[in-house]
């Protein structure tokens, strides 16, 4: 478990430099040297020779090494997600890589070149009920910019870059033991000097992570106002990962910092999400050197963790030696080929000649295959735009002789006489094209128009009756739905005709008009009919 050299996990968290050198021995981690500095104002924070130097010359000060140097960096430096992949018998490593990164790619709204991708499996689940085996993995991309700056930072400092990891990682591993003796999830919570690191920890494994941009209070500054923002935060970053996994409750919410502030968060943290606490001590077997002070100690802790998880040896993120998608049968490959170079050159011009024409009718074959896939293209335009100009000739066919159909209903108005047309209208109330297909060529499927039209009459008579016998005589013509439009008054009306004919069947013959009723006598003198 573990080297005995030394490893320094150097944290840039703000304007603070954090540094902790320590080493594993069996089961135990020996914390020997611990710094912390802060940045001079004439060092911009993005640029990455200048505070690579300044790094430097605080190691040199210090009396620290420069090799295997681990940066630790923020959730919010990189992409973090979740993924489930199919595993066939006999997948490589190589090929998982391989598909993380198109997976990745495939989400990822930056630019895919210079981005350093790495993934960790979680968890595997073996083939069952014919289906494929699974593996989860915990996959992280960093933005090219960001690795080019840790880079040159290393470089600038002098280091012997070994792993750019992640601090939310590093505090995942100090708190895998305490979830696994919890029935759920666990929250951790590790604020640092500019930054605070919110983490869900479940059977060992991290499963949700942000971070948030938080500058920690100062002596004289508010400490309850920051633990209130913490709490805040804690319970936002539960809220998003239940949401997302709709996991079973937190279990428990551990605090990595020291005693004096882990106190005020966890009591506030406690209140929010309404679940215990407790602060997080440095792993059993932990030793630290007398000269780091022991206030000192609790800071180191989350740094602790980074060489927890190396020393675990467990999978993890590396953005600095990402896996490749490497094929580990290309040395047997290439010898194979070697050998079937020398078999070709060894066995005569004759055999070169066959290769030759060999290659020449694939060529012809490859040329015919590309010719067929540009039949089928334009084949398939065609077939689109066969359809296309169906649809509109079908549109353009929708026609209605509106002045057959005035003919037809002026037929069966009644005597000028008796009734009088002050209004008739036309309309098309609704037109569509329908589309029948019975082959997949789609040449001789049925194309079907269909139109609703929609005349209103409207008129005064000169008693109800002219106007029923109107509405019979339209009804019986077959040709019209007859309805009633507007109110019943005895002198005048207003019908609704629906027809879906373009033009009428058959001429309505216009029956015999009624003569027109007598106009009623009127009532004799009082005198004159007593008089007879």
């Amino acid at each position: 478990m573990g080297s005995r050299q030394p490893l320094n996990v150097i944290d840039l968290d703000g304007p603070r430099l954090s540094v902790l050198s320590a080493s594993v021995a069996g089961s135990k981690i020996a914390a020997r040297t611990w710094l912390a500095a802060a940045r001079p104002e004439g060092v911009a924070a993005d640029d990455a020779e200048a505070v690579g130097r300044w790094v430097g010359e605080e190691l040199r000060k210090a009396g620290l090494h420069r090799h295997r140097a681990l940066l630790a960096v923020s959730r919010s430096d990189v992409v973090l997600k979740s993924m489930d992949f199919p595993v066939a018998a006999g997948m490589s490593d190589a090929e998982l890589a391989g598909a993380v990164r198109l997976q990745m790619s495939r989400q990822l709204t930056m630019p895919l070149e210079g981005t350093a991708i790495d993934y960790a499996k979680l968890s595997e689940k073996p083939a069952e009920g014919g289906q494929l085996a699974t593996v989860a993995v915990l996959a992280g991309a960093m933005p090219a910019d960001r690795v080019n700056w840790c880079r040159a930072m290393a470089r600038a400092a002098g280091l012997n870059l070994h792993r750019i990891g992640l601090r939310c990682c590093g505090v995942a591993a100090l708190l895998g033991e305490i979830s696994q003796r919890r029935d759920g999830p666990v929250l951790g919570i590790a604020p640092g000097w500019a930054s605070a690191e919110f983490v869900v920890v479940r059977d060992g494994q991290m499963v949700f992570a942000r971070a948030v941009d938080i500058v920690r209070p100062g002596a004289d500054e508010d400490v309850s106002a920051y633990a209130e923002r913490i709490a805040v935060e804690a319970k936002r970053t539960w809220m998003s990962y239940q949401g997302a996994r709709g996991s079973s409750p937190v279990q428990m919410i551990a605090v990595v910092v020291e005693p004096e502030l882990a106190s005020a968060v966890g009591v506030r943290a406690e209140q929010a999400l309404e679940v215990p606490w407790e602060p997080v001590a440095a792993p059993a077997g932990t030793e630290f050197a007398s000269s780091i002070d022991p206030r000192e100690r609790a800071a180191a802790t989350a740094l602790i963790g980074m060489v927890l998880e190396e020393a675990l040896d467990r999978p993890r993120l590396d953005f600095a030696n990402t896996k490749k998608a490497v094929d580990p049968s290309a040395i047997r490959r290439q010898r194979v080929l070697l050998g079937v170079l020398g078999a070709i050159l060894v066995s005569g011009t004759s055999w070169v000649l066959a290769q030759q024409s060999l290659d020449a009718l694939a060529r012809r074959v490859a040329a015919a295959k590309q010719t067929q896939t540009e039949r089928r293209d334009e084949y398939e335009r065609y077939q689109i735009e066969f359809l296309r100009v169906n649809h509109l000739e079908r549109w353009r066919s929708v026609k209605v002789d509106w002045l057959a159909h005035l003919s037809a209903i002026n037929e069966q108005l009644p005597d000028p006489r008796q009734a009088t047309a002050d209004e008739i209208s036309g309309r098309v109330a609704s037109a569509e094209v329908s589309f029948s297909p019975k082959k997949s060529e789609f040449v001789d499927d049925d194309w079907t128009a269909q139109q609703l039209l929609e005349f209103v009459v409207r008129g005064r008579v000169n008693h109800r009756d002219v106007a029923a016998d109107l509405r019979g005589r339209l009804m019986n013509s077959k040709l019209y739905t007859v309805e009633n439009k507007g109110p019943d008054v005895p002198d005048k009306f207003s019908l609704s005709l629906l027809t879906t004919q373009a033009t009428p069947a058959e001429k309505v013959e216009k029956p015999e008009p009624k003569p027109a009723a007598p106009p009623p006598a009127a009532p004799a003198p009082a005198g004159k009919e007593k008089a007879k």
